[in-house]
């Protein structure tokens, strides 16, 4: 019965307010895995469209993407064979090119990528192979970075570039490419980052000639297996951003700016980021992270140029794509709830009232965080009594500390179980749980 309910409202319902900042859009997806990976915005055809591990079943079979028009989601034929994913997204010649991971879709054999003329699939020979990341458009041409091996003996793995209905080698790399998860033109030339071999550092960068280095590179974690998520262009600088830290030698935590010679921190950076959008002059990250900049901030965080700053949303999962459609904010991802409201995956911005705490920290401590899954406060919003659950028990020695928009110390003490809060007055604060090995915490509370 409860899919039932879930299958109408997506398909019929527009947008249904859930917070005074978010609105639902439909009611999202019924998601599987990680839900909404990648929004999409078609010019041409003014849809948004939003791929990832999700599907609904009954009427309106919709699996792996669907539409958005501004007042109800749709399929594309019966989409991807589930469990397949989209993970890039670009309308190209006149067709919506989708490509990620899946072997079928509209019932049509294909190898990680398809195209949609608005009616029917159909295959794009011979296929890509494994998985494909991302699908950018430059100069009229379609550029496919993934991890995948060349097409034939003429074209370079993990990346392609078709041209009207043909394949096309991009140079011919003397560094080994694992995967390609971003790809963004800068000043005239294609970078391309993901996960590469140690010379090159995960990113490149390509004059329609040669490939070459750029600056010292960004240095992964070992146990990260892409380290870059996202480019973006932003103020005319290359902006990049995904899981890093200065700690290995890079320039910043978790993103940095390009200026075409030098790497730069920014503002201290954040947690992990999984995608990038521009949005009235200011550029948004959303992703896996709890501050940003020093300033609290739940998995979105926007940059000024000099300042970050904080929504005051709290998501109860990971946000894994931004995009602006209609000169309006969506945000898609892994969430099901925005400050403790009901909410499928999907969602959009619309303001209102709420406290926009900035700065920056340019000193550059990185965010070494407790997962969401490890440490749970409940309820929130709070009344009387606030209570931590310490799942693999490495709180014994540490310290929290609650404090108010403003930033000032409000509360002080050493881990309990349960804290009384009842001369808290009401309204929003902030709790930063902080390890003995300096692993810390930070949320949103919500005083009653």
């Amino acid at each position: 019965m409860k899919k039932k309910i879930i299958i109408s409202l997506f398909s019929f319902f527009s947008i249904t307010a859930i917070s005074q900042n978010w609105v639902q859009v439909g009611l999202g997806a019924y998601s599987c895995g990680y839900g909404v990976q990648k929004l999409y915005a078609d010019p041409v055809n003014n849809l948004l469209y939003a791929g990832g591990n999700f599907r609904t079943t009954g009427s309106d079979t919709i699996k792996g993407i669907a539409r958005w028009n501004g007042v109800k989601w749709d399929s594309l034929g019966s989409g991807l064979k589930y469990p397949g994913k989209a993970l890039g997204i670009a309308y190209y010649n006149g067709e919506l090119y989708v490509a990620g991971n899946f072997t079928k879709v509209g019932g049509i054999q294909t190898n990680a990528i398809a195209k949609w003329n608005g009616t029917t699939w159909s295959a794009v020979p011979p296929g890509i192979g494994t998985v494909v990341f991302d699908l950018y458009i430059y100069n009229n041409q379609l550029f496919v970075g993934g991890m995948f091996a060349p097409i034939d003996t003429t074209i370079s793995k993990a990346i392609v570039r078709r041209i009207g209905n043909g394949w096309y080698s991009v140079g011919n790399p003397q560094w080994s490419i694992t995967k390609i998860k971003t790809i963004q033109n800068y000043n005239g030339e294609i970078y391309a980052a993901g996960s590469f071999e140690a010379d090159s550092r995960n990113i490149l960068r390509w004059n329609g000639n040669v490939w070459q280095t750029v600056g010292n590179g960004i240095i992964g974690n070992g146990s990260i297996d892409v380290p870059i998520n996202k480019m973006i262009v932003y103020q005319n600088k290359l902006y990049i951003a995904g899981n890093f830290i200065t700690q290995d030698g890079n320039a910043g935590n978790n993103i940095v700016s390009w200026d075409g010679n030098t790497f730069s921190d920014v503002g201290g950076g954040t947690g992990q980021i999984f995608d990038m959008t521009v949005y009235n002059n200011k550029l948004y990250v959303v992703g896996n992270f709890s501050n940003a900049g020093g300033i609290v901030a739940n998995n979105i965080a926007y940059w000024d140029g000099t300042n970050w700053c904080g929504l005051g949303s709290s998501f109860n999962g990971y946000i894994n794509a931004i995009e602006v459609f209609n000169n309006e904010l969506y945000v898609g991802g892994g969430f099901s709830s925005i400050d403790g409201n009901s909410v499928n995956y999907v969602a959009k911005w619309t303001g209102g009232a709420f406290i926009s705490a900035c700065g920056n920290n340019a000193i550059g401590i990185p965010e070494i965080g407790l997962q969401q899954n490890e440490i749970t406060i409940y309820p929130n919003p709070i009344g009387n009594v606030l209570n931590i659950s310490d799942k693999q028990n490495q709180l014994e020695k540490s310290t929290i500390e609650i404090s108010n928009t403003l930033g000032q110390l409000i509360f002080k003490t050493n881990y309990l179980k349960s804290i009384d809060v009842s001369k808290l007055s009401q309204g929003v604060y902030a709790i930063k749980i902080t390890t003995s090995g300096s692993k810390m915490y930070n949320s949103k509370l919500i005083k009653e």
